[in-house]
């Protein structure tokens, strides 16, 4: 969706479905300025809006899998207790899976409880 974008001073401020009402809004925060001098610049752009959502953040799991020589089986339990469990990242170290949730919260399960072979390489 094509939208217009107000930018005050080289950040984007807002945004508006028309041209004149991104005009109305430059007009309200120019009203609101106080000095004579110190005035910020206004502009507007037309474009569309596109959002990027995070990278997968189990790339560092993946690597450590390929470094360490993980067996395929332990691989895909690794990542399907990850797929399950909505992690957002995760690292894993010589005994144990750490992983984030997407609310946050920091979990922690050991290898064995998982059943994955403790590799010491």
């Amino acid at each position: 969706m094509n939208r217009y974008h107000v930018i005050k001073d080289s950040k984007l401020v807002g945004s508006a479905a028309t041209k004149e009402q991104a005009l109305v809004m430059i007009r309200l925060m120019q009203q609101e300025e106080t000095h004579y001098m110190l005035r910020s610049e206004y502009g507007i752009m037309y474009g569309e809006e596109e959002h990027v959502p995070y990278a997968d953040g189990t790339e560092q799991v993946e690597r450590y899998m390929a470094q360490h020589h993980f067996l395929p089986a332990d691989k895909y339990k690794i990542r399907q207790y990850l797929q399950r469990e909505e992690a957002v990242s995760a690292f894993l170290t010589r005994t144990n899976l750490c992983y984030f949730d997407k609310l946050g919260m920091a979990h922690d399960i050991s290898r064995s409880l998982l059943g994955i072979q403790d590799n010491f390489d």
